[in-house]
C-alpha cells in the first residue's frame, strides 16, 4: 500500500511541476459536476412537493424556472471547466514526452546501449502509449473526489429515510468490487507483459519499412521471414487483447446485473412502503433517486478506485524509470578554456557493462603539441572504444585519461565537449537545410560557415544549386530536396566539424564505405586542415597512417607497438605484416 502511495505521489509532483492549475480546474469542475447530480435527483421531488403542498402556479414555475437556471449555469460551467482541463491536459501530455525525451537524451550513454535500460523504457512507455494510463488518470481521481462528494450527500438522506437501503447497496457493491479487484490485477499484469512484445513487434515493422535495407529484403526474399516473425508476435497481441477485452466485458456485466438486482430490490420495498402509508409521494420519489444514485455513485467510486490501482500499477515502471534517468553522475567543475594540447591514456582498463571480457588492458599512450596519431589494429582491438573513452561516453574501471595534465572527469562536461570535433563512422545528416546540418542549433557565423564549406570542399558541390546551403536533404525523392552522395556526406560532416571549432579533431574510420583513392584523399585533406591541432584518425586500411606523426597498434587491450609509419615498418611486427598483407591485395 505504501509502495502504491509513493507511486500516486510520484505522479502528484510530476503533475505540479508542469501544469498545477490542472489540479485547480478539475476540482472545482467536480464540485460543480456534484451540484448538478445532487440538483437533478432533487427536482422530481421538489416538483412533488410543490405541488402536494398547494403552492400556486406561478409560485411553482418560478421555482422550476430558477432551479433549471441554475442548472443550466452549472452545465455551461462544467463545459467550460472541462475544455480548459482538457486543453491543459493535452499540454501536460507533450511537455511530459518532451521532458522524459530530454532526461533520456541526457543519460550517460552507457544507459543508451544498455539492453535492460531499453527494455525498462519500454515497459515504462508502453501504457502511457497504448493504455491511455496519464489521461486516465487525470479523469479518475476527479470523478473519485466528485463520488465521494455525492455518496456523503446521499448518505444523509438514506440514514434519515431507510438505513436498510444503504446497506444492501454497500453490500452489492462490496460483492461488485471484490470481484472485479482481482480481474484487474491480472488485467494490469497483462498490458505490462505486452510491453517487450510490443517492442519486438515495432521493432520489425519499422525493419521492414526502412529504405536502408530495402535491397537485402528483395535480394534475399526476406519478407516471408519478416512476415512469419510479425504473425507469431501479433498472435501473442490479439491473445492479450481477447484476455483484457473479455475481463472488462465480464466486469461491466457484473455491474449491471448487480444494479438490476438492486433495483427490483428497491422498487419492491418502496412500493410496499407506499402501500403501507408508511411514506408519501414525495419521499418515495426521493429515496428511489437517492438510493439510485448511491448504487451508482459507490459502484463509481470502487470502479474507479480500482481502475486508480490499474494505472497506479502501469505507473510503476514509468515511476522505476524515472529514478534510473535521474541517476546523479558526477560532470566536474574545472571549465576548459584553452584549447586542448595533450592527451594521455595512463594505464586504462574498461570493459562494457554486463560483459566480462575487459577491451582495454592497460592501454598507455599520449600525443602532444599538435601532433596527429592513427590508431590501428584487428577488429575488436578497442579503437573505438579509446574514442567513447576519450569521449566521456564511458568512464574506464581503473587507469586515467588526461587532457592538459588533467583528468577528463575533472572538466566541466560542456567546455569538454567543446573541445572536441569528432566524426563517427555511423555519422548521421538529417532532413533539415544543409546550413541547419553543419551549424545544428549554435549561434549562426557566416563567416565560419563559409571557412568550414571551403576547407570541407564542400562549397563546390553546392554551386550548382538553386538554394544553396538552404537546399534540404532528404533520401526520399521530395519536391525541393536533394540526397547526398556519401562522399558528398562526407564533406558535410567535415564542415560540421570544421565548423565546431574543438581543438582535438576525431575521425573515427568515417570513410569506411569510400574506395581507398577517395579515402586517403579525405585523410590527407583533413590533415591539412588539422596542422596546428591534435588530431586522432582511426582507419582499417593502413595506407592511410602514413601521414600521421605516430601511430599506435592495439593488441590484445593495450598498445603494442608505437612509432610512425616507417619505424614500425623497420621494426617488423604485427603493423608492417598486416601493412604488407594489405599491400599485396593491391598487387
Amino acid at each position: 500500500m505504501k509502495e502504491k502511495y509513493n507511486i500516486f505521489l510520484f505522479f502528484i509532483r510530476l503533475v505540479r511541476k508542469m501544469r498545477p492549475n490542472i489540479f485547480i480546474l478539475r476540482g472545482i469542475y467536480s464540485i460543480f459536476k456534484t451540484l448538478e447530480i445532487l440538483l437533478i435527483m432533487y427536482i422530481p421531488s421538489m416538483v412533488i412537493l410543490l405541488l402536494s403542498n398547494n403552492f400556486t402556479y406561478e409560485k411553482i414555475i418560478m421555482y422550476i424556472l430558477g432551479t433549471l437556471a441554475l442548472l443550466l449555469a452549472l452545465r455551461i460551467g462544467n463545459k467550460i471547466l472541462n475544455r480548459n482541463a482538457f486543453i491543459n491536459e493535452e499540454k501536460f501530455s507533450q511537455e511530459f514526452l518532451r521532458d522524459i525525451s530530454n532526461k533520456i537524451v541526457n543519460v550517460p550513454f552507457s544507459q543508451i546501449e544498455d539492453s535492460e535500460f531499453i527494455a525498462k523504457k519500454e515497459e515504462a512507455l508502453f501504457p502511457i502509449k497504448t493504455q491511455g494510463t496519464i489521461e486516465n488518470l487525470f479523469r479518475t481521481v476527479p470523478t473519485i473526489v466528485q463520488a465521494t462528494i455525492i455518496l456523503i450527500s446521499v448518505l444523509s438522506i438514506l440514514l434519515v429515510y431507510e438505513p436498510i437501503l444503504m446497506v444492501f447497496s454497500i453490500l452489492l457493491a462490496g460483492i461488485s468490487f471484490g470481484l472485479c479487484r482481482s480481474m484487474i490485477n491480472h488485467e494490469a499484469k497483462t498490458a505490462l507483459r505486452s510491453a517487450r512484445q510490443n517492442k519486438e513487434y515495432v521493432y520489425y515493422l519499422r525493419v521492414m519499412r526502412s529504405s536502408e535495407i530495402a535491397k537485402d529484403v528483395r535480394i534475399y526474399k526476406m519478407q516471408p521471414f519478416f512476415i512469419k516473425k510479425l504473425a507469431s508476435l501479433f498472435g501473442w497481441y490479439v491473445q492479450d487483447a481477447r484476455e483484457l477485452y473479455r475481463s472488462r466485458e465480464f466486469r461491466g456485466l457484473i455491474n449491471q446485473v448487480l444494479s438490476v438486482i438492486l433495483l427490483g430490490t428497491i422498487y419492491g420495498y418502496l412500493i410496499s412502503k407506499v402501500f403501507s402509508s408508511s411514506i408519501s409521494g414525495a419521499v418515495f420519489i426521493l429515496l428511489v433517486n437517492a438510493t439510485v444514485n448511491f448504487n451508482s455513485q459507490i459502484n463509481v467510486f470502487l470502479s474507479e478506485l480500482l481502475l486508480l490501482n490499474q494505472q497506479i500499477i502501469y505507473l510503476k515502471p514509468l515511476m522505476e524509470f524515472y529514478d534510473l534517468i535521474e541517476t546523479k553522475n558526477y560532470k566536474g567543475n574545472i571549465v576548459l578554456e584553452d584549447k586542448i594540447e595533450s592527451m594521455e591514456f595512463r594505464d586504462v582498463f574498461f570493459k562494457y557493462p554486463r560483459t566480462d571480457e575487459y577491451v582495454l588492458k592497460g592501454c598507455s599512450f599520449k600525443i602532444d603539441c599538435s601532433e596527429n596519431l592513427s590508431i590501428v589494429g584487428r577488429n575488436g582491438s578497442g579503437k573505438t572504444t579509446i574514442i567513447k573513452l576519450l569521449s566521456r561516453l564511458y568512464k574506464p574501471q581503473s587507469g586515467e585519461i588526461f587532457v592538459n595534465g588533467i583528468n577528463i572527469q575533472e572538466y566541466e562536461e560542456k567546455s569538454y565537449l567543446k573541445q572536441l570535433s569528432i566524426i563517427f563512422q555511423d555519422f548521421k545528416t538529417f532532413s533539415y537545410s544543409i546550413r541547419e546540418n553543419i551549424v545544428l542549433d549554435k549561434d549562426f557565423d557566416d563567416n565560419k560557415l563559409n571557412d568550414a564549406l571551403e576547407k570541407s570542399e564542400l562549397k563546390k558541390e553546392l554551386d550548382p544549386l538553386p538554394k544553396g546551403v538552404e537546399t534540404k536533404l532528404s533520401r526520399h525523392d521530395d519536391q525541393d530536396t536533394i540526397s547526398l552522395s556519401k562522399g558528398q556526406e562526407q564533406k558535410l560532416v567535415i564542415a560540421r566539424s570544421i565548423y565546431e571549432e574543438g581543438s582535438l579533431i576525431i575521425l573515427d574510420e568515417p570513410t569506411a564505405s569510400l574506395d581507398p583513392i577517395a579515402e586517403e584523399e579525405v585523410y590527407r585533406h583533413f590533415k591539412s586542415i588539422t596542422n596546428n591541432k591534435l588530431a586522432i584518425f582511426i582507419s582499417h586500411r593502413l595506407s592511410s597512417c602514413r601521414f600521421s606523426d605516430k601511430i599506435i597498434y592495439l593488441s590484445e587491450g593495450k598498445v603494442s607497438e608505437s612509432g610512425n609509419h616507417y619505424d614500425l615498418m623497420k621494426l617488423g611486427g604485427d603493423y608492417a605484416g598486416l601493412f604488407n598483407l594489405q599491400a599485396s591485395k593491391y598487387r
